[in-house]
């Protein structure tokens, strides 16, 4: 269940990306969230363009949480010694459902 559900985020990453997509998927945020076109235009642009919050692979680097594992260190959320990043994520189901995604084609 898990995989299915990886991949199904990995497709919809994909499709999102594709500019082709881009009013459909402004067409769906406005609709379901209702927004208004403007914000979810600005909203598309700035978060799948300009700053591409949505990985394609779906993998989690370790940078990311270092800095998260920081800031909540700096909030007195986590005291020393601070766990490794590798304790909060595992690329393994991304891979595979990668994999599986590459052999359907």
């Amino acid at each position: 269940v898990v995989i299915a559900f990886t991949k199904g985020y990995l497709r919809g990453v994909a499709w999102l990306q594709q500019p082709q997509n881009r009013n459909r998927a402004i067409d769906m945020l406005v609709r379901v969230a209702n927004v208004t076109r403007e914000n979810a235009t600005q909203s598309y642009d700035e978060l799948v363009v300009k700053y591409n919050v949505f990985n394609r692979t779906g993998e989690t680097k370790p940078q990311v949480f270092a800095q998260v594992i920081t800031a909540l260190s700096q909030l007195g959320l986590l005291k020393p010694p601070l766990p490794l990043p590798t304790k909060f994520y595992d690329n393994h189901i991304m891979h595979e459902a990668t994999r599986q995604i590459a052999l359907e084609r």
